[in-house]
């Protein structure tokens, strides 16, 4: 870890919520972000922060030469974000929902960047193999990530601000104070309003280009995320709340398995955040309904790990393959795995409701975490 980290996270997160109180609002309209020193907007309570105890770190077991913090920025001092307005932006690289705010980020970065905003990007990993500079570098460059970002390995602006999921989005003003904050996707007519309005944007000035994102839509059956690692998701797995063991590391698909479960097949090492292959031909099988799925997956060390992947016990469609999915010599469908990321396994045009079955042909291939779209 670079000497310098205590100082670099210490200098971002003092400027940007200063030392005694921060005023925390939740989602409001434009026209309710105004006000003087003192008044806030209607429904916005004042909250005492303790700035979190930097030494708490963990420094993770990176090798002595990776301890990059920043990207896209020299290291930001506290005269950066004097008289800013900062969006801050918590997010971690393998979350879809992350991925799918930044076109709007990037919009808005394109637009407003030359009128005083400043976009902050804090890369809060969930998993550990997030946590990895190179990892956090590569997936920077492939997602087209261009505004300023800083490492925060051990979630402490994560915590320190009081954020609660992935991605979260706040709004600091230019005399440091919290002027909004929103959980997850959508809101962005309403986000793009706040930072207009803070930036005093003059309103009949051009907004920021039309991405297409649009607000998510709710669909009320839709599979909810499955974590398959031991410390969250065996209570979600199976068909009795656990999955089937054999013996230590041999598992057997239930008789009759619940829908919004997942479940495994051969023998496994099940860890903290995932489940990893111990022999070749180990399953996972996942009863869901939702248009969209994807897995978060990692390699094996140092080599490439190959998943076959089925719909309903059949080659999936390829008009409902999700990107990650190619058809091999053999007419199987499969996912090549040569990075930790998430992967987009299935991408239908409406709900569906059936059974994925993933056959991990390489052992030591590592799967953590469901996530779903309508």
């Amino acid at each position: 870890m670079s000497s310098r980290l205590p100082y670099l996270l210490g200098a971002a997160f003092l400027v940007l919520i200063s030392v005694g109180a921060i005023v925390v609002a939740q989602q409001r309209e434009p026209g309710e972000v105004s006000g003087g020193p003192g008044v806030t907007a209607s429904g916005a309570v004042l909250v005492a922060d303790d700035i979190p105890v930097l030494e708490d770190v963990k420094t993770p077991p990176w090798p002595s030469d990776s301890t990059e913090i920043w990207w896209n920025t020299e290291p930001l001092e506290p005269s950066d974000f004097e008289g800013r307005v900062v969006l801050v932006d918590f997010w971690t690289y393998s979350c879809v929902n992350c991925i799918r705010t930044l076109p709007e980020l990037r919009s808005w970065w394109d637009r407003y960047e030359d009128d005083g905003l400043l976009i902050l990007g804090v890369h809060s990993p969930e998993f550990v193999f997030e946590q990895y500079p190179p990892n956090v570098e590569a997936a920077i460059e492939r997602n087209e990530v261009t505004w300023p970002v800083v490492n925060d390995p051990g979630q402490v602006l994560f915590r320190g601000f009081g954020a609660q999921g992935w991605p979260q989005k706040m709004i600091v003003d230019g005399e440091s104070r919290l002027r909004f904050n929103h959980i997850g996707e959508g809101e962005y007519e309403v986000t793009e309003e706040v930072i207009r309005a803070l930036l005093g944007v003059d309103p009949d000035s051009p907004r920021a280009d039309d991405t297409g994102v649009g607000e998510p839509t709710a669909v009320a059956a839709q599979t909810l995320e499955i974590y398959l690692g031991a410390q969250r998701g065996a209570e979600s797995n199976g068909n009795d709340g656990e999955y089937r063991s054999i013996d230590n590391g041999s598992f057997a698909f239930p008789s009759a398995q619940l829908p919004d479960t997942a479940a495994l097949d051969g023998r496994w090492d099940v860890g903290g955040e995932s489940v990893t292959s111990v022999e070749a031909g180990s399953a996972l099988a996942l009863r869901f309904t939702a248009s969209e799925v994807n897995l978060v997956l990692a390699p094996p060390v140092n080599s490439e790990g190959l998943v076959v992947v089925t719909l309903d016990g059949e080659p999936v469609p390829e008009s409902q393959r999700g990107a990650g999915v190619s058809e091999d010599a053999d007419g199987r469908t499969v996912v090549r795995v040569e990075v930790s990321d998430m992967v987009r396994l299935l991408q239908a045009d409406e709900v569906l409701e059936g059974e994925l079955g993933l056959t991990f042909e390489t052992p030591g291939t590592s799967a953590f975490a469901f996530t779903f779209g309508s």
